[in-house]
């Protein structure tokens, strides 16, 4: 069919070629015992993308930083705070919790003026899944590595980014490489003057001696935007509360595309904090969204993906 066909219209001739390349990048062409190798490979890919997922969601699940002096919270704003009580609650804990997630890792690290607590929670985040324990993914990062070289070259291509820039904007490698070299060039210097500016603030605060480490940077960077802007995105935060959002984002879509949502209570989800809104251009219904909020605790965020949808017959 791909070879042999009546003559397309520009439409069809795109559908056609997608499909085609599909096939072909699933390894439709390969030998049997190759398509029987591809198969292998991307199996055991799969299975160590979600292990991987699972280590790393086991660990970030592991570590709590539970204080319960309300002096350890100094400079923390109240919704951090707020956040952080509940968190302990949940947990059937006095006083405070938090955890490597997001949502309270990033206000810990910029608000808070415990160095010490700073350093703790930074350090547990950028050590997750690298210890010597079973979590451990440094391991699979290494088999993956080697598993998708072997697929990639299975189907034709040098390495396995050479496979997927194919359909990505930058098209090949030596294109991405450029961007991130043109980026350096472009950025390098004002990155190097705007840290030696938080660097600045941070000795001035602490003494010339002062090293600036890792879990400073958002703590004084904070205090610099404060000096430079006075401003602090805390100030944004009321602006952003989660109904708003959400209706400012299908709000948007009615008032650019004349779609309306309708939430439908009748299709099953997952989740609470999932739901299913109908699409009613011009009042006939079109599609379904799905709107997932941020995963609750506990649930995976981060996977690795194997990059091949799979092989074929």
């Amino acid at each position: 069919m791909y070879d042999h066909h009546r003559e397309l219209t520009p439409e069809e001739a795109r559908l056609l070629e997608d499909s085609y390349d599909g096939f072909v990048r699933s390894g439709a062409l390969l030998s049997d015992d190759d398509k029987e190798r591809l198969r292998k490979l991307t199996e055991e890919a799969s299975m160590l993308s979600l292990q991987f997922s699972q280590n790393l969601l086991k660990e970030t699940k592991a570590f709590t930083l539970h204080l319960t002096d309300e002096a350890d919270l100094d400079g923390l704003p109240d919704t951090a705070r707020e956040a952080a009580r509940q968190a302990a609650e949940e947990r059937k804990l006095d006083g405070w919790v938090f955890t490597l997630d997001a949502p309270s890792y990033g206000p810990f690290l910029t608000y808070s003026t415990r160095r010490d607590l700073r350093q703790q929670l930074y350090m547990a985040r950028n050590t997750l899944c690298i210890k010597e324990n079973d979590e451990n993914n440094l391991r699979i990062c290494q088999r993956l590595v080697n598993l998708r070289r072997e697929m990639a070259q299975l189907l034709g291509y040098d390495t396995f980014a050479d496979y997927v820039m194919k359909h990505r904007m930058a098209t090949s490698v030596e294109n991405v490489y450029k961007l991130l070299d043109d980026l350096i060039a472009a950025y390098r210097p004002t990155a190097e003057k705007e840290l030696e500016a938080v660097k600045s603030i941070a000795r001035e605060a602490e003494g010339d001696d002062f090293i600036l480490m890792p879990w400073d940077s958002a703590f004084y960077a904070h205090k610099l935007k404060l000096r430079q802007y006075d401003f602090d995105p805390e100030e944004l935060r009321p602006y952003l509360e989660l109904n708003n959002v959400i209706k400012g984002v299908f709000g948007l879509a009615t008032r650019l595309y004349g779609i309306t949502f309708k939430e439908n209570d009748a299709i099953p989800v997952y989740h609470r904090r999932e739901a299913v809104r109908g699409l009613r251009p011009r009042r006939q219904l079109s599609g379904r969204a799905l709107r997932r909020l941020p995963p609750p605790q506990g649930q995976a965020r981060r996977s690795l993906d194997d990059g091949v949808s799979g092989a074929v017959d």
